[in-house]
């Protein structure tokens, strides 16, 4: 999902990014480009989920300390949940230090109430200067201790684990277990952060001309299921023309007497597009010829087939106009963006519950009693019991999140529907705990993976 798009085609996506949602551009740029619509749309995912940002300067631009809000990052970096915060941007004043961990946890271009967050790792009566404790105890590390300081900042708490596994004041070592569980926590809100900016404002779909639909600028939603649509026309098409639907899976030879009788009477109505518009940018009076034709349904079929036009396909799961018709539903397989909010929410919770657990077991080496494959994790979402009031913390989470980044005046009605409730907590006891590979492919397992939270990654990277 995340390609890179060499120099020399800087000119060539400055020209897409204005004319890609224009089919006849498309095929112009196809014919100049001798049919190679792989590296076309190619080039279109890249600015359409990455914003044309290549990601080696991920880390830079998710935590740029000028970013205003964190919604206007494209869909490929709210994607990058392991992306850690650049050396060169760990803050190296008092002042800097908590204006990160305020943005690390929300930045949406307003003042928020922080305790909401905070009362997860305090006593519940102490979150008012929690955030300013929390502050003061990283600043006398620093003093003491400038790679630890940098290795909790920045996410990298493998440092951290070492050196506690060295220490040998009781007083110390119980101070800086606290500052590192808590700031595990303030991490593992910066994963809910980035799921719910996600559906907060969700993939511009338009730049992907060849699928778009030419008519006004639709909500996410209509363009979702639009985008759905041409899809499968475009699959529907490529079964005509080869008779088969071997084109799936590889390239296949064509049946030269079908295909002739469908050029010459395209009674398919998408073939029949097609034609009218390849008519109009073949330069003679008969119009294409079998050969061009078949030239650009290969290129198509091939590109049919490539991964990144894949990660952009309905869910395979859902039956075409029988699911969900929201734009949440078909990027994370659930039904509302509350469902989604409160997906994250269920595991932050869950993380305030386990990251203690987590942490000693790590300082003393020994392998957890939770059951999970990936050391530092959550465990199963089913094998858990939650504290008292988890409840109602969740419907305050949810609300807190909705508010902060999708709609306040809509929050009250949307957490009001507790339909949420079943649907998240039955999603992740179908996913149980992670596991190795989950990032990867288009299915289930990687929507868990993009709304879960991640404190493992963090636990490991430092090593």
């Amino acid at each position: 999902m995340k390609r890179q798009t060499p120099p020399e085609n800087a000119q060539r996506s400055s020209y897409l990014t204005l004319h890609s949602a224009d089919p006849r551009a498309i095929l112009q740029e196809l014919e100049l480009s001798g049919y190679q619509l792989t590296r076309l749309v190619t080039e279109l995912h890249h600015l359409t989920y990455n914003g044309g940002i290549e990601e080696a300067e991920y880390g830079a631009r998710l935590f740029d300390p000028g970013l205003t809000d964190i919604r206007l990052l494209p869909p490929g970096l709210l994607d990058a949940k392991e992306e850690l915060l650049p050396p060169t941007l760990i803050p190296r004043t008092r002042e800097d230090l908590k204006r990160f961990l305020r943005r690390l946890m929300i930045l949406n271009g307003e003042e928020v109430n922080y305790d909401v967050l905070v009362k997860g790792w305090t006593d519940r009566q102490g979150e008012r200067h929690a955030l300013d404790h929390h502050v003061s105890d990283l600043w006398r590390i620093r003093d003491a201790n400038i790679d630890v300081y940098d290795g909790l900042v920045a996410g990298r708490f493998a440092t951290v684990i070492r050196h506690l596994k060295t220490v040998d004041t009781s007083a110390y070592r119980t101070k800086l277990r606290g500052v590192l569980i808590r700031q595990a926590l303030i991490w593992c809100s910066h994963d809910v952060q980035l799921v719910v900016a996600r559906i907060a404002k969700p993939v511009d779909l338009s730049k992907l001309g060849v699928l778009r639909d030419a008519s006004a600028e639709r909500s996410p939603q209509r363009a979702a299921n639009s985008q759905t649509e041409r899809y499968d026309a475009i699959a529907e098409t490529l079964d005509a023309f080869f008779g088969c639907q071997d084109w799936r899976r590889d390239d296949v030879e064509l049946a030269a007497p079908a295909a002739e009788t469908l050029l010459a009477k395209p009674k398919h109505v998408w073939f029949g597009r097609i034609l009218r518009r390849l008519r109009s940018s073949v330069k003679s009076p008969a119009g294409p010829d079998l050969k061009q034709v078949t030239v650009l349904m290969r290129a198509v079929a091939a590109q049919m087939r490539h991964p990144d036009l894949a990660g952009t396909e309905y869910p395979k799961y859902l039956v075409k106009y029988k699911g969900p018709k929201t734009f949440p539903a078909k990027w994370h397989h659930l039904t509302s963006p509350v469902s989604v909010i409160a997906t994250a929410v269920r595991r932050l919770i869950q993380a305030e519950h386990e990251i203690p657990a987590i942490v000693d077991d790590l300082i003393a080496n020994r392998q957890s009693k939770r059951p999970t494959q990936l050391r530092g994790s959550l465990s199963s979402y089913d094998n858990i019991t939650l504290p008292r009031g988890a409840t109602e913390r969740l419907d305050e989470l949810a609300a807190f999140y909705h508010d902060t980044f999708i709609s306040a005046q809509a929050t009250s009605e949307a957490v009001a529907n507790w339909k949420h409730r079943k649907e998240t907590a039955d999603f992740l006891r179908e996913m149980g705990a992670r596991r190795p590979g989950d990032h990867h492919g288009n299915t289930r397992r990687r929507s868990f993976y993009l709304l879960d939270i991640i404190p493992e990654h963090r636990f490991a990277a430092g090593n």
